[in-house]
């Protein structure tokens, strides 16, 4: 039970259709156990699908549109990897907006794999930073004035990036929630996407 004047704590899952399960559960597992709440968020649509493996995985229900979020009412962002999910999100308008909300807002994120792909956009908001990704992203990342790491995780501020085909860091993400201190309540203001209105659906 949440305690009066208690906010509840949740976590943005920004995903499309073939988005790696692999990534969602790895980052899920760790987030419900600090008590969080898992909000699946994209950009249309009742319901999404995973990639497991090589097939189909399993569906999901969706919180909410990416059209609708607002960075103020999350304390953290998680970007799972999967090619198809990330090529749709990539050519979403919305999606860069939404990203730059959280991050410019200092609010944590964590992203695993290609999704890397998406803050690599020519605005340097990765500057200076240490990212683990696929090594075919590694010339862009040094295009960013970022620095490409080997390591299958690496904590930079507050962005965590994962590069792993099993991952299993669940405890390396409750230890970065903890050093960015998300345990207490994230306050700040709300950074609609293109002026839209708060998440119904969270």
């Amino acid at each position: 039970m949440v305690s009066q004047g208690a906010e509840v704590r949740k976590a943005a899952f920004l995903v499309e259709n073939g988005f790696s399960e692999a990534d969602f559960v790895d980052a899920a597992a760790a987030v419900e156990k600090e008590g969080w709440h898992v909000r699946v968020i994209s950009t249309g649509g009742q319901s999404i699908r995973g990639w497991s493996g090589s097939d189909w995985g399993a569906v999901y229900a969706v919180s909410g549109g990416l059209r609708d979020v607002c960075a103020g009412e999350y304390s953290l962002l998680v970007v799972p990897g999967g090619r198809r999910s990330i090529d749709k999100l990539g050519i979403c308008r919305e999606t860069r907006g939404a990203i730059a909300g959280f991050l410019v807002s200092r609010r944590p994120a964590v992203f695993y794999n290609d999704a890397v792909s998406l803050l690599l956009d020519g605005t340097g908001i990765v500057k200076a930073k240490n990212l683990s990704a696929p090594a075919i992203l590694a010339p862009v990342i040094l295009e960013e004035g970022a620095t490409w790491s080997e390591a299958p995780v690496s904590a930079s501020g507050d962005l965590l990036t994962v590069c792993a085909e099993k991952p299993s860091f669940s405890k390396e993400i409750r230890t970065f929630l903890n050093k960015m201190s998300v345990h207490e309540t994230i306050k700040g203001p709300e950074l609609p996407v293109r002026g839209a209105s708060r998440d119904k659906a969270a």
